[in-house]
């Protein structure tokens, strides 16, 4: 890890901010200046003249184009509206995507600026919706202090400098897919008898075929999120998604698809497997009023499945204490926190401490009122 910005030395030496810049391809048409997108009105905005543009607001998920799965041609657009470049990160592996005119950047995830920028994007997928932000990064600072404040072990001095810490805010890749299923299954039905001493169970052979259709069964394709606790806080709600539109990442980066659509899909075949096993369970527990549901087989065929691309937004903060480096992520629609943080030793010790002097106390006590009672 490396390029850290110190802002903390005073209170202790210890604590640094990873720093983040930001970047739009977005001029003014008035002045010049950056135009970003605004959270709260949904509109590009120039903070300099005032110069605003109303977007449309959310088309929802169902005008999002689901595509094919077995006819998938990830190259037939690629066009991202702007020139964009791809910007991989040699700490971490993570690739972002960010506009052509940034001169330079630092990776989004880990904060290092070991980064290089790739040639013009190619051969990246055009995403087909996107869940806008509706969480500012103030807004995401207060869920952030809320977070740390709730950690009785965390350093108080991460508490009391969240405000210096830097947010970015990056969009998240995502396949979604829908799938026909039909699912021949083979199941025992247990029911649960009781003589008064024991409890043991009869069972019953149950077979059949199960039809259920899966809607947007969600993957992250983010390998980098996969692994880290960035993935916990994406659940989003895609009924506020919007069809793409470029004006859309002003200010923000994406991050780049790290799981093929084939990947994807066996990822989203062993979740929907689990849906499946949950709701048939349910449905035999309830027709045959049976307590339990043991699955000897169960085999699933799947048709017409469709996929879309779609990007959902989060806030990245790291900080480093003590020379290790830590994450949280903040849900971008939701507010939703996640990470891990540090441990306050002195604190933990006071506690394990505290508990020794009780559990002793406690012991001594009884003998302290014997010997009493003896003298007296």
């Amino acid at each position: 890890m490396e390029d850290y910005n110190d802002i903390n030395e005073k209170n202790s030496g210890e604590l640094s901010f990873i720093d983040t810049d930001e970047s739009t391809d977005r001029k003014c048409p008035n002045c010049g200046a950056t135009v970003t997108f605004n959270v709260e009105t949904h509109s590009m905005q120039c903070e300099f003249c005032g110069y605003t543009k109303e977007l449309a607001q959310g088309a929802g998920n169902d005008e999002i184009k689901e595509l094919d799965f077995g006819s998938a041609e990830l190259d037939e657009n690629c066009d991202w509206g702007n020139e964009k470049i791809l910007v991989s990160c040699k700490n971490c592996g993570g690739e972002t995507i960010v506009d052509s005119v940034v001169v330079s950047t630092s990776c989004p995830f880990c904060g290092s600026t070991n980064v290089a920028s790739s040639e013009m994007l190619k051969k990246t997928m055009l995403p087909g919706g996107i869940v806008p932000f509706a969480i500012n990064e103030k807004m995401a600072r207060d869920c952030v202090s809320r977070y740390v404040k709730g950690k009785v072990l965390c350093p108080s001095v991460i508490k009391n400098n969240i405000n210096a810490m830097s947010f970015r805010g990056i969009y998240l890749p995502f396949w979604t897919f829908d799938s026909s299923t039909s699912s021949t299954y083979k199941a025992r039905l247990g029911y649960r008898h009781s003589n008064g001493k024991n409890t043991y169970y009869t069972w019953k052979k149950n077979n059949g075929v199960y039809d259920l259709f899966i809607d947007d069964q969600m993957i992250c394709s983010s390998e980098r999120a996969r692994r880290a606790s960035i993935e916990k806080v994406a659940a989003f709600d895609f009924s506020k998604m919007s069809t793409y539109n470029a004006e859309l990442l002003a200010g923000f980066a994406a991050e780049r698809y790290s799981v093929s659509l084939k990947d994807g899909f066996v990822l989203a075949k062993a979740s929907m497997d689990k849906v499946i096993r949950k709701k048939l369970t349910r449905k035999l527990r309830s027709s045959y009023r049976a307590d339990r549901v043991e699955f000897t087989e169960l085999q699933t065929h799947h048709a017409n499945v469709t996929y879309k691309y779609v990007l959902a937004p989060i806030w990245v903060v790291a900080f480093k204490y003590q020379n290790s480096v830590y994450d949280l992520a903040v849900n971008g629609q939701t507010g939703k926190v996640e990470g891990k943080t540090p441990y306050n030793i002195g604190v933990i010790v006071a506690i394990i401490g505290a508990i020794v002097g009780l559990y002793l106390l406690f012991q001594v006590l009884p003998l302290c009122f014997a010997f009493i009672y003896v003298v007296v």
